[in-house]
This record gives structure tokens, C-alpha cells and sequence, in this order.
């Protein structure tokens, strides 16, 4: 949660919500850590599921329905378009918003509301421009002579949003009702309103558009045309097709294209944001968010590769560190005691480990069913697809209540050989561990174990047990909840002792736990390979700690590299 002054962010929707809800908020979350609410009247379960992971606050369209809308509804008219059918009475429910809007913020008092579309992409943090949007009563876009538009809207609180609601009360459109042109009006005599920049300040650019454009710096907004040119409109107008830069069904609006052009440039976290440069100048202007009226938002995500737009002397990107060009691979369990932390568990991975190229979870179909739409990014691996199963650990161990602690041992293990398109260098890496630092992984070829200070009898009993060279090795652990690895290391180590028992590795491992240990910890995958490491393969390992701890609850202030927080410590 935010340590300081935030904006509540809400969004609305009302019929059956689009799945590019997912999109949308998944984007927001990448910079903005305080309060989202969801106003929804139908929500398919395993979307309402994919969202809680973003502690999404919801509210019910019943709750906030309002009769001073009901009321409006019945004397006044809106536009139905056939065409957009289940959505041909969007004009009407674009309005009512606003009333739903305005119950929630009276309902829960909330103050300095970012109210934004589902088809909205956030690239950076709205919180920042907060001491400039809490000196007006309500901010919007300016679009094209006779439009404005609010699909990002701010409001002060629920007087100033009273005022809003007063112009659309009161506008009877061009035949039909009509929220841009409303807004549009409004903006022309109202000294309290703020106009987010959407142009730079140039003799060409509507006066409207960059009215407030010194107050931003930089930064610059988009009420349509910039998401409508670089990632198309509403298929309805383009034969049910996405078409990109297509300008002939945008001409009613400024033309961006005629005086600059569109740019992606790399941010410190390698995700791929907008800019926009006139022609002839070197000025960058950041672009704050785009509106993507084609509903493609998977398109404009920061996290997928974009055609970058610069080369080695880019003053923007030159100075983030670049990204290793032998990459590795992330390798992770997830079983039933860390499905409420797994979404946490991902998203500091995206925001701090530098190089990977997958992330693998090995997990069980019903956490796939649950999350696989949420981490597109993500690949998802089956745990049935492994030689070894819980239920072989239950009948071995009558101790079903630590099989499951067993088996993901096994899983990591085994995972570069079950895994084909697994790299030959990877990272395990527990799931209920969070970064709030990058971390080194790989150095000159050489793996960099972090350690530990953990020291368990029955561990290095077990592995002697499996190979008598095997022994600690090292003053310090290497239960660190984390590893970098090589598959070759592995594989010489399963070599090893299957050629020593005549068995499969697996039966090896948990033959030789003691009876005495099963229902507490009688094995470790961890100290098993860094001892294997350091005694077999020591010219490719290297000893760098870092600073980490072991925690029952998550701490944002905490100075380290990162925190584990296990399922049996943690607090509610």
C-alpha cells in the first residue's frame, strides 16, 4: 500500500466486463500502488479471480446505482448504435457513469479521483501530477473542436464532481446526449477546470490542447487520437479489422502525424513506453497514457517488445543497464500454501530481475486455470508432467501433510531436463520470495550463490547418504531461497548417484530421507547443490552474499535485496 497522499483510481463498466480489464489494470499496476475500485454489474468468475491478484477493490453496479440518472434517462435521449451491438447503448452508459461515480465517491468520501475507461493504458504513475491536479476542481482532455473528452477524468471531491454533473444535467446535445460535446462546452467558460496537455506548445497546436501544457513539464496526454493512430479505432469503422496508423477515420481530429512522430524508448525496468518528437526538434515528450479505442490494449503493453525508435547515443535509453545477451531462465514451484502470494511473487520479478528469458512455474492445473490469463508472460508447467507425483511421495512416506515439501524439491531438480525449451543457465527461485532490488545472478560464466545461515543435521545426513563425498563443505548455508544454476551441474549430479544406487535419481532422494524425518525436513535441494557445486564444479561458482532475511510479513521500507515470507511464518 502507499506511504503517502494518493489518488483513488476507479474505473466503470456496465453489461458483461471485457477481458482487456486484465490488461488495463495489469499496466496501471506496474507504477501506481494505491487504491483501484471497479465498479462492474457482471463479471465472469475467472476474471473477477485474475483481478483480486491486483487487490482490487469492487463495487457492485447495484450499490451505486442512481436515480438521479434514472430520472434523466427517461425525459432525455441517447444515441443507440445497431451497429456496435451488444454495445449499441454505449453513449447512454458512458453518461451514467458519472452518477455511478458520484454515489461511490459520497458513499466511501473519497477525495482526488483519477477516473479512467477500461481502454485506457497508464505508462506512468498519475500519483506524480497529484500537486498539480489538487489546485483544480476537475481535469480532462481537449480532443478537436467540439469534443472533450473524459476518459481520464479527474475530480477534486464530490462538490466539484456536483458541478460536472450539473453540465451534463443540463446538455441537450446535437440531437442526442453526449458527454464530449458537453465537456466540450463546459470547458469554454469554466476558470476551475484543468485541461491536460496534449500537445507541445507550437503555433499549429489548438490553444486548448496546451493550455496548461507548463505546468506538466514534458508530459503529454491522450483523449483519442493518439492510441486511435498508433494501435487503430473501434473495428466497427475498419471492416472488423485492426488497423494501425490508418488515419482516414480520424480526420476529424488533430493530426499528430503531420507536424511529429511517435517513438518507443526503454525505460530502467526495459519496458517500452510512448514518446512523441516534432519534426525538426530533438525535445522528447513523454505520453502519459494512450486510449486505445481499437480495444487491442495486449498490443500497446510496455512489456512486449516495441521497435525502438533510437540506437547507442540515445539520451533516454543509453543510460539504463543493458541487458546480458546470453539470458537465463527463472524456474519456480508454486504449491497450495503460496497461491495467494504468487501474483507478488511475479511482479517483483518483472519489475527487478534484470536478463531472464522465461519464467517457469510448476504448478497444479487448477493454480494454471487461476492465473495463466493474469501472466500472459508467464509459462506454466504442469507438475503432472514430471517423473515423480505426490501421491508416489504419500504412499512411500504415509506423511501427505510434507509430501508436497518434498516433491517441489523434486520439481526444480528435475525441471531443465523436463522443461526441453529450459536455457542451459537458470535461476530457481522460491515463490514466496520478493525483490525489492535487482539481484546478480551470473558473472564471467560463473554462478554467484548468495548464502545463508541456516544449519540442519539431518541435511547433510541425507546427501551423505546419496554420495559419500557429499558433506558441508562451507561455513555458510546454501538456503538462500534462491540459486542460479546449470543444467550440466545437475545432470553430472544425477549422473553421479543414479551410477551409484542403480536407481532413478528420484527414488534415490527419498529412499535415503529417515523415517524419522518425514513429517519434519529431511532433505535440501538447496545445500545439495551448493555443496555438489563447490566440490565438483568450483571454477564456475562464485560466493557473493547479499543482504535478505526471513520474514512473517513484507516490509516496502526493508533496505535489502530481498525478503522470503513462508507460508508457515506468515502473518494475516
Amino acid at each position: 500500500m502507499p506511504t503517502e497522499a494518493s489518488l483513488n483510481v476507479v474505473l466503470s463498466f456496465v453489461g458483461p466486463l471485457p477481458a482487456y480489464t486484465l490488461t488495463c489494470i495489469r499496466q496501471l499496476r506496474y507504477t501506481f500502488d494505491g487504491p483501484i475500485y471497479l465498479i462492474y454489474s457482471d463479471m465472469a468468475m475467472d476474471i473477477r479471480q485474475q483481478l483480486e491478484t491486483y487487490s482490487i477493490i469492487f463495487v457492485p453496479y447495484e450499490t451505486v446505482k442512481s436515480q438521479r440518472f434514472e430520472n434523466i434517462a427517461k425525459t432525455k435521449s441517447f444515441a443507440v448504435v445497431d451497429r456496435l451491438k451488444e454495445r449499441k447503448d454505449l453513449f447512454k452508459l458512458s453518461y451514467e457513469r458519472f452518477y455511478l461515480l458520484d454515489s461511490l465517491m459520497r458513499q466511501r468520501d473519497l477525495e482526488h479521483v483519477w477516473f479512467m475507461e477500461l481502454d485506457i493504458m497508464m505508462y506512468h504513475n498519475p500519483n506524480q501530477f497529484l500537486p498539480i491536479l489538487e489546485q483544480f476542481t476537475i481535469g480532462y482532455t481537449y480532443v478537436c473542436e467540439g469534443q472533450c473528452s473524459t476518459a481520464i477524468l479527474y475530480v477534486r471531491g464530490s462538490a466539484e464532481l456536483e458541478s460536472l454533473l450539473d453540465t451534463l444535467d443540463g446538455h441537450s446535445g446535437q440531437g442526442f446526449m453526449n458527454e464530449m460535446s458537453a465537456v466540450y462546452y463546459r470547458h469554454l467558460y469554466s476558470a476551475t477546470d484543468l485541461i491536460f496537455p496534449t500537445n507541445p506548445v507550437f503555433s499549429l497546436a489548438p490553444p486548448s490542447s496546451c493550455k496548461f501544457k507548463s505546468l506538466f513539464g514534458k508530459y503529454l496526454f491522450d483523449g483519442a487520437t493518439m492510441g486511435q493512430f498508433l494501435f487503430g479505432v473501434d473495428p466497427i469503422h475498419t471492416g472488423d479489422q485492426v488497423v494501425q496508423q490508418d488515419t482516414r477515420n480520424i480526420q476529424q481530429h488533430h493530426h499528430y502525424w503531420d507536424y511529429g512522430k511517435f517513438e518507443w524508448h526503454l525505460d530502467e525496468q526495459g519496458r517500452y513506453l510512448p514518446y512523441y518528437r516534432l519534426f525538426g526538434y530533438d525535445t522528447l515528450y513523454p505520453i502519459v497514457n494512450l486510449h486505445i479505442h481499437s480495444k487491442d490494449l495486449n498490443s500497446a503493453r510496455s512489456d512486449l517488445p516495441k521497435q525502438l525508435s533510437c540506437d547507442s547515443k540515445c539520451t533516454v535509453c543509453k543510460s539504463i543497464p543493458k541487458v546480458p545477451t546470453e539470458k537465463f531462465d527463472i524456474i519456480s514451484c508454486c504449491g497450495p500454501n503460496d497461491i495467494t502470494v504468487l501474483p507478488e511473487f511475479l511482479r517483483s520479478i518483472e519489475k527487478h530481475v534484470k536478463g531472464y528469458r522465461n519464467i517457469y512455474v510448476i504448478t497444479t492445473i487448477s493454480i494454471i486455470d487461476k492465473y495463466s490469463t493474469a501472466f500472459p508472460n508467464v509459462k506454466f508447467i504442469p507438475e503432472s508432467s514430471f517423473p515423480v507425483k505426490k501421491e508416489m511421495i504419500d504412499e512411500m512416506f504415509k506423511t501427505p501433510s510434507r509430501s508436497g515439501w518434498y516433491l517441489q524439491q523434486l520439481l526444480k531438480l528435475y525441471a531443465p531436463f523436463c522443461i526441453p525449451e529450459c536455457l542451459e543457465k537458470y535461476v530457481i527461485i522460491d515463490c514466496d520470495v520478493y525483490f525489492y532490488h535487482t539481484p546478480s545472478f551470473f558473472k564471467d560464466n560463473k554462478l554467484l550463490f548468495n548464502v545463508g545461515t541456516e544449519y540442519h543435521k539431518p541435511y547433510f545426513e541425507h546427501m551423505s547418504k546419496l554420495h559419500p563425498s557429499l558433506g558441508k563443505v562451507h561455513s555458510s548455508s546454501g538456503i538462500c531461497h534462491m540459486m542460479p544454476m546449470k543444467r550440466h551441474i545437475v545432470q553430472s549430479l544425477m549422473t553421479l548417484i543414479e551410477q551409484t544406487h542403480k536407481k532413478e535419481f528420484w527414488k534415490v532422494f527419498l529412499e535415503n530421507v529417515q523415517p524419522k524425518d518425514y513429517e519434519f525436513s529431511g532433505a535440501s535441494e538447496y545445500e545439495l547443490l551448493f555443496t555438489f557445486s563447490l566440490l565438483n564444479f568450483s571454477n564456475e561458482v562464485e560466493i557473493l552474499p547479499v543482504q535478505w532475511r526471513n520474514v512473517g510479513k513484507l516490509s516496502v521500507a526493508y533496505e535489502g535485496v530481498y525478503e522470503a515470507c513462508h507460508h508457515y511464518a506468515r502473518e494475516s
